[in-house]
């Protein structure tokens, strides 16, 4: 699942075959109709190189506005903090990643999966976070969160170290040391 998920080709193959795309391919019409109605395709040939690099741009945009729906009401369930609700978002979530991938998607993702004890869902989506932008500090967080609840304490550590040198934080410290000390209790 994971090195499909980072395909980017899969998302211009999900609109096209998936059905989230019969739900979409009316708006995503009426999108590059506008576009045309605008003149952004203006004097191209639509067989030409120009024409279809400015498409596969346009589709993308497309996409990704889409993805960020799905991301939000995503974000509206994981605030509610339930299982169900968790469930629900994760499923979003993978939409969302499905049609354009993103660190922030995958971060959310971990989330959920944390929310409802699937550490090692939540670990995975969080190394994906982390594929997609090395710098992004709450994915360490998540990571090295999951980590410590499966007992994985040395390389939770390192997260820690990772995501408080990326955003140094009071927060980020508190958890290294608790999570030193059950390492020292679980011994």
């Amino acid at each position: 699942m994971t090195s499909a998920l980072l395909n980017l080709d899969n998302s211009n193959q999900y609109l096209a075959s998936n059905e989230v795309s019969s739900k979409h391919e009316e708006h995503y019409q009426a999108f590059l109709s506008a576009l045309k109605d605008k003149n952004y395709f203006d004097g191209l040939d639509a067989n030409s190189e120009g024409y279809k690099n400015k498409e596969t741009k346009a589709k993308q945009k497309f996409l990704k506005g889409l993805a960020e729906l799905y991301k939000d009401k995503g974000n509206a369930l994981l605030t509610q903090k339930d299982a169900a609700s968790c469930r629900s978002a994760i499923s979003l979530y993978e939409v969302a990643i499905k049609l354009s991938p993103s660190h922030t998607y995958y971060n959310n993702m971990a989330t959920a999966h944390y929310v409802v004890k699937q550490y090692k869902d939540s670990a995975e989506a969080s190394r994906n976070a982390i594929l997609l932008d090395p710098k992004f500090a709450k994915a360490y967080l998540r990571l090295a969160m999951a980590q410590e609840k499966l007992g994985e304490y040395d390389d939770a550590i390192l997260n820690y170290d990772k995501s408080n040198e990326l955003a140094p934080s009071d927060a980020t410290l508190k958890l290294k040391q608790d999570c030193i000390n059950a390492k020292q209790t679980s011994q």
